[in-house]
Formats: C-alpha cells, sequence, structure tokens
C-alpha cells in the first residue's frame, strides 16, 4: 500500500455565478466586462433577438437588463467584438465588426440607459475595417483605436489604419499602415 502525503490546502477565490447567458448569447461572449461608475457591470455578448449581439447591464444582485440588441444589417453595426468603455462624460462607447452604412462595422456610443447612437460607420477602402480592440480615451478627451485592416491603398496595400473620433463623431485618419512598410501593419 502507498500512501501520499497530505496536500497543503490551497487558497479558493471564492466567486458567485451571476448569471448564465444562454448559449445564443454567449457564443460571441468574449468581450470583458466592466464596471462602470454607477456600480453596475456593462458589456456585450452574442446572440440576441437578431443574432447580431447585444449590449447588456448587470446589477451587483445579478439582475441583468438588454440595453441594445443590435440588427447587423441595419445602421447600428453587429457583432460587438471589443469591451466597451465609460467615457468622461459617462456615455459608453463600443466597436461592432459588421454594420453599418458599408457593413465595415461601427464605432458607437451608447447611454447608460440604452440608448444608442452610430459616431461613425466604416468603409474599408477609406478608413479600414475589423475593429476588434476596444477605442481608448485620451488625455485631450478624443476616443482612439485601430482598424486590423483596410484603408486608403498603399503602394503594396492597406494594412490597417489608427484613428481620432470625438464624441460627437468628428473622425480623422491619423495613420494609414502599408503592407510593405518596415514598420509593420494590420494593428490590432
Amino acid at each position: 500500500m502507498i500512501l501520499a502525503a497530505a496536500r497543503p490546502a490551497r487558497a479558493q477565490t471564492p466567486f458567485d455565478l451571476v448569471h448564465r447567458f444562454p448559449l445564443a448569447q454567449s457564443s460571441l461572449c468574449c468581450n470583458p466586462v466592466i464596471q462602470a461608475a454607477d456600480g453596475n457591470l456593462y458589456g456585450t455578448a452574442g446572440g440576441g433577438t437578431f443574432g447580431a449581439g447585444i449590449a447588456f447591464k448587470i446589477s451587483p444582485g445579478g439582475t441583468v437588463t438588454i440595453l441594445h440588441d443590435f440588427t447587423s444589417s441595419g445602421s447600428d453595426g453587429g457583432y460587438p467584438t471589443s469591451a466597451l468603455i465609460q467615457a468622461s462624460d459617462g456615455n459608453f462607447y463600443g466597436t461592432t465588426m459588421f454594420g453599418g452604412s458599408s457593413n465595415d462595422g461601427t464605432i458607437f456610443k451608447m447611454t447608460p440607459g440604452g440608448a444608442v447612437t452610430v459616431l461613425h460607420s466604416f468603409d474599408a477602402r477609406v478608413d479600414g475595417f475589423i475593429v476588434i480592440d476596444p477605442v481608448i480615451q485620451g488625455a485631450d478627451g478624443n476616443l482612439y483605436g485601430s482598424a486590423e485592416e483596410g484603408g486608403p491603398g498603399g503602394p503594396s496595400g492597406s494594412a490597417g489604419t489608427l484613428f481620432r473620433i470625438s464624441f460627437d463623431g468628428a473622425f480623422s485618419l491619423l495613420h494609414v499602415f502599408d503592407a510593405g512598410d518596415p514598420a509593420g501593419g494590420f494593428p490590432g
């Protein structure tokens, strides 16, 4: 008979399951949630009525509120691909992979109550597409981000963009990556 030495107890981090998304909503639930100034958790997930994703709020007690149901084919965008941020104006900002006027994704603003306004619709040939990272707020108050691919074509082809957008939707390209540029490309 072989006896194993007693193992020292490992510290366990206790957690409570607050909400389990149905499979249809969890299939694209890969974005982290954030805790907002009001103490609630906010995030995005896949699924929803139109299958193009949702934005939600979870109270500390576990009550889930669907704030927005993305349509994809509509102008609001679809398939949110990044974590939300809460900016200094108290609103949430995020990006979608598809939807918008060219179906190349959007940058949107969402109020804490769930009203969504599209600030910018991407066009792959003009300002890029595949925006999968969250935007960030700079010290100047503007939002900054990157599109992983596309943009105005350089000599070797477009390899993504860096952009700035204001809270009112004033959009500008800061840099267009060229696929042949030794400095790199395809940010994200």
